[in-house]
């Protein structure tokens, strides 16, 4: 325990890139009595510090090397050794790394400063920066394709799982913000050093602050990312059956809009290949498909849940079917908005197939329940936009019956059920 109180963790003020300022702050360290130990494991901006006695004449160096966690040459050791020298450990943050030594002797003269071996030093950390810049690049192209595909499908058919990509986008944005921002670091110093300058990068504290603020939100929305994935399967249903299912509204039936009597609703049935049962050679088992009917598929993300209703059968009157696809948003103002979306989508088609022409208008009614209520229809084919709070719908029906007389029970929907 004694050994463990000995040892004290401390965050570098300024960047390793920063050598003067870095050294300096090692140096101010050991004056206070805390020798350093290593890097800490956890942060590339921390170190552990061993509380001993104070060293006031001791100074530090920071050489730059090729490989990650590679232990000085033999003849590294004995250029610094030659002049009084001691390695201590070695270092790293992102793309580079160096070795740290030290002197007890404030007028030593300064160590090894071979120019060209340090800048050679330098090739390796910016051919990885450089491959960071490329693969952050590739999969900051890569998330946004897949977003693209998800919110493509349209405001209907949206699935849950863009908000986990949305912040996947944000998160190799960031990512490749950082790594273009330590490429530009590692070369201008590298230009510095060919140029014999070891004074301080141009704003290096305000690109260190930068990248300590895209790596924790980075870190931030990836966790938000996982979170959010971790949600929207956990809780997401798929071809549940409408009699497993327990919604907190009243759900209007396709057996009470048909009457009940003589209602027989559509059973799951196996979809055959093309040309079956004549086709040779036989298909294989992967090639048949079930279809199912009467079910309801929960999608649920952190800011919406969707659930899509899907209802067919026949009865005396012949066959008829209901779709209800039926939201539930963080606030009323985000459903208003999602109505107006779900209207354009319906009349331009956005990822939706309406058997009802774009031409034809909806229109509004006053339903006691809904905040906004709007349908229209062709025949028998009825579609119908609803709002209340923070719940939406988009009901579309085909039958014989007169929907309008279902307008209430269709706007009761938007109501939640107390909880007993």
């Amino acid at each position: 325990m004694k050994q463990q109180r000995d040892l004290v963790t401390k965050r570098a003020p300024v960047s390793v890139l920063d050598l003067p300022g870095m050294e300096r702050w090692l140096s101010g360290m050991a004056a206070q009595g805390l020798i350093l130990e290593r890097q800490a494991s956890f942060s590339t901006q921390s170190f552990r510090f061993r509380r001993g006695t104070p060293r006031t004449g001791r100074r530090y160096h920071l050489c730059p090397v090729k490989d990650w966690d590679s232990p000085p040459s033999q003849e590294l050791l004995e250029l610094y050794a030659a002049q009084g020298w001691q390695y201590v450990v070695c270092t790293s943050r992102g793309s580079i790394c160096f070795h740290i030594f030290f002197h007890d002797d404030p007028a030593a003269p300064e160590p090894f400063t071979d120019t060209d071996s340090l800048i050679y030093a330098l090739r390796t950390p910016i051919r990885r920066g450089v491959i960071a810049l490329l693969s952050s690049g590739f999969s900051l192209l890569l998330a946004l394709d897949f977003c693209h595909l998800r919110l493509g499908l349209g405001p209907v058919y949206r699935s849950g799982l863009a908000t986990p990509w949305l912040f996947l986008c944000v998160c190799c944005l960031l990512l490749f913000l950082s790594s273009g921002t330590d490429l530009i670091m590692l070369l201008t110093f590298r230009r510095r050093f060919s140029q014999g300058l070891r004074t301080p990068i141009p704003l290096s504290v305000s690109l260190h602050r930068f990248q300590l603020l895209l790596g924790c939100s980075s870190a931030l929305l990836f966790l938000l990312a996982i979170f959010s994935l971790s949600v929207t399967l956990g809780f997401s249903h798929s071809d549940l059956p409408l009699t497993n299912w327990d919604p907190d509204f009243s759900l209007l039936t396709l057996a009470e809009v048909e009457g009940g009597d003589g209602w027989t609703p559509d059973e799951n049935r196996t979809v055959s290949p093309h040309g079956w049962p004549d086709a040779t050679p036989l298909p294989p088992s992967s090639a048949f498909h079930t279809v199912t009917c009467n079910d309801v598929d929960i999608d649920r993300s952190l800011v919406r849940t969707r659930y899509f209703i899907d209802q067919s059968g026949s009865g005396a009157r012949g066959r008829a079917s209901m779709e209800v696809h039926y939201f539930i948003d963080p606030t009323a103002r985000s459903a208003q908005s999602l109505l107006e979306e779900l209207e354009q989508a319906v009349l331009s088609e956005d990822g939706y197939y309406s058997q009802l022409p774009a031409s034809l208008p909806f229109q509004s009614a006053a339903v006691p329940g809904a905040e906004a209520f709007r349908f229209r229809r062709d025949g028998i084919h009825w579609e119908i936009l609803a709002q209340k709070d923070r719940r939406a719908l988009l009901l579309s029906y085909e039958g014989s019956r007169d929907l309008s007389q279902w307008f209430p029970q269709i706007a009761q929907m938007l109501t939640q059920i107390s909880e007993p």
